[in-house]
């Protein structure tokens, strides 16, 4: 009797560990495509260090927001597509510091030869794809800019450039200093007025424009 409830008990263990293999293998094929491509990121960027947990986050504007907790603090992660786009670290007082934002690789200054259109020179800082699809958001510096140009003009020239670079929304700066700010909270802080300055508006997705 002895053997037959010690051998039962031997099977009983091995199901349930056969049962948690499963359990796992399944959490693991059902893994949300979001913590995915965190995990692939801090795997390939080991100053980060090893990951210990993720939190769901409210959405940004171009696509999902993960809290991330690794070895070595807490970071809030800007996922866009299939791709990290920006990073924040959370400080010891809440406040964030931005410790990452992908840079567009078409960063020469661009300047328009159609004398129809009649652009002003303008830089792209910064473009991604929107993760809900719509095509790609982009941040255009153009420094011949202020706010004393005329709302009206603004408006025209930012969806001018819009259409030519393929664009669906897009925000416009006459300083690169606010896009500093508007990507950094550290350099926000440092230079309270640079994205009230230099900030010029944008044209949502949904076609609007607005400052």
């Amino acid at each position: 009797m002895k053997t037959r409830k010690l051998r039962n008990q031997v099977i009983s263990n091995i199901l349930a560990g056969l049962f948690l293999i499963l359990a796992l293998f399944a959490c693991n094929n059902n893994e949300n495509p979001t913590v995915s491509v965190v995990k692939n990121y801090v795997k390939q960027n080991p100053e980060y260090g090893n990951l210990n947990g993720t939190s769901d986050m409210p959405n940004w504007a171009n696509g999902k927001r993960l809290e991330v907790r690794t070895d070595n603090g807490r970071y809030l992660f800007y996922i866009s597509g299939n791709e990290v786009v920006g990073i924040d670290k959370y400080l010891e007082n809440g406040s964030r510091e931005k410790v990452f934002k992908k840079e567009s690789s078409l960063t020469e200054t661009k300047s328009e030869s159609s004398l129809d259109e009649n652009l002003p020179q303008y830089q792209i800082l910064f473009q991604v794809e929107l993760m809900s699809g719509a095509g790609t958001f982009g941040e255009i510096l153009v420094l011949s800019y202020s706010k004393e140009i005329p709302k009206k003009e603004r408006e025209s020239t930012l969806r001018k450039i819009i259409k030519k670079e393929g664009f669906v929304s897009a925000m416009l700066y006459s300083t690169e200093e606010a896009y500093k700010a508007n990507s950094s909270e550290s350099f926000s802080k440092a230079h309270p007025n640079a994205l009230k300055k230099g900030y010029l508006g944008q044209i949502t997705e949904q076609g609007l424009f607005i400052e």
